[in-house]
Formats: structure tokens, C-alpha cells, sequence
């Protein structure tokens, strides 16, 4: 009996698609918000994620770090949350 490998260069899936990761290896910018693109593609660059909502038509959000949770104090009404960048936040209720 013979092995066979098989690689899958491209995949479209229909529905959902449930996965722990999933990564897109190649940084790709689109020239602008009306450069050629096909509804559903999704590129990256060190500032922003595309996402072309329609022909031709591109959207971006910017990429941003974010500081974690380092402490929550419950105040008597209010509550202060420390972030490990040093800032703080004071939540009324």
C-alpha cells in the first residue's frame, strides 16, 4: 500500500468555522479603501486589520496593546481598578 500526503494550498469554508487559532502569515496592505477585493478577505499591517465588507470596499481598525488588571479594590460605592501600566480607573456606581 502506497501513503499519500495531501496539501491543502486553498480552502473556502461554508458556516462556522471553530478552531483554537487561527492565523493569517502574511502581512498584506490594500492600497486604499476602494483598491480590487473580494467580500471576506481580511489582511494585516503593523497598524491596522482590512476587511473588505463589499467589492472593492475596505474597511480598517486599528491594532493597539492594551494594559492587563493588576488590582480591584471595591470601594464603599466605587470601585478602583489598577492597570499595570501604572494608570488607574475609579468606577462609580
Amino acid at each position: 500500500m502506497t501513503a499519500i500526503t495531501i496539501m491543502v494550498i486553498c480552502a473556502t469554508v461554508y458556516g462556522a468555522l471553530s478552531t483554537k487559532e487561527f492565523r493569517i502569515t502574511q502581512s498584506t496592505t490594500p492600497s486604499g479603501p476602494s483598491a480590487t477585493g473580494t467580500t471576506g478577505t481580511i489582511y494585516w499591517d503593523s497598524d491596522y486589520i482590512y476587511i473588505c465588507i463589499a467589492t472593492n470596499t475596505w474597511m480598517r481598525a486599528p491594532i493597539a496593546t492594551w494594559a492587563a488588571v493588576v488590582e480591584f479594590i471595591k470601594m464603599e460605592d466605587d470601585a478602583f481598578i489598577q492597570l499595570e501600566d501604572g494608570t488607574g480607573v475609579i468606577i462609580k456606581e
